[in-house]
């Protein structure tokens, strides 16, 4: 088995910003997307309560996590198709911020799981997460959502390239701001500790995506063949 991949630069992640209150959200998609590889968005509006959204282009949404109606973040995912396009529309008219990955070498039919949390006056500090498929070389992406244009300063331990973005314009809090970073972990859980930060508000996602299962599929056919040539050769003493 191996790793789901993350390309890099723009192939791999884009993220993008609102900075004028409004409900129409057009998301920022990776370069060269390559049909059947996963898309997964995080969404962050400076409403939390005060909105609910819609994703636009098949995405799939998981379970919003809002903080109040200071800040509100939600992961949706889909399949891609190769020329994907979103818009989030919201209820509310928020400001946003958002990143998208475009992950290769995933399983191809599980979907992505998620842990989900909020606080307040300390770092944002996701969930221990189980995903259902136990252990794997399972990628695991975090993310934190802050009502304003303050977040976190760096990821967790272990987990890198991290990123970070706001949206700006008018008072701090009226703001929304996005932070995600990645690690690579052959586990059944993870519990990350906390992520550097200035100590605000916020909403903490840990995701998980499960690696493909070809790599494992191929063994056995390979296995089943060793053995049989073994076989074969002994018969012939």
């Amino acid at each position: 088995m191996a790793f789901p991949t993350i390309a890099a630069g723009t192939d791999g992640l884009q993220t993008g910003v609102l900075s004028t209150a409004g409900t129409s959200h057009v998301i920022t998609m990776p370069t060269n997307i390559v049909a059947g590889n996963l898309l997964i968005i995080l969404f962050v509006d400076s409403l939390g309560t005060g909105s609910t959204n819609s994703f636009s282009g098949s995405f799939t949404a998981l379970t919003k996590i809002n903080n109040g109606a200071n800040v509100g973040a939600q992961v949706a995912y889909k399949i891609a198709a190769g020329s994907d396009t979103c818009t989030v529309t919201t209820t509310g008219s928020t400001k946003s911020a958002h990143c998208v990955y475009q992950i290769a070498n995933w399983h191809g039919t599980t979907a992505p799981e998620q842990s989900v949390t909020t606080g307040g006056a300390s770092a944002a500090n996701p969930l221990t997460l189980s995903p259902s498929w136990g252990s794997a070389d399972t990628l695991w992406l975090e993310g934190s959502g802050v009502g304003s244009t303050a977040g976190p300063t760096a990821a967790s331990t272990n987990y890198t390239n991290f990123t970070t973005v706001n949206s700006t314009g008018g008072a701090g809090g009226t703001n929304a701001h996005v932070s995600s970073a990645r690690r690579e972990l052959a586990a059944a859980s993870d519990d990350p500790d906390a992520m550097t930060s200035i100590g605000t508000t916020w909403t903490a996602h840990l995701v998980a995506i499960r690696p493909s299962a070809v790599a494992a599929e191929e063994k056995k056919p390979s296995s089943y063949l060793s053995i049989r040539q073994a076989i074969n050769r002994a018969s012939t003493f």
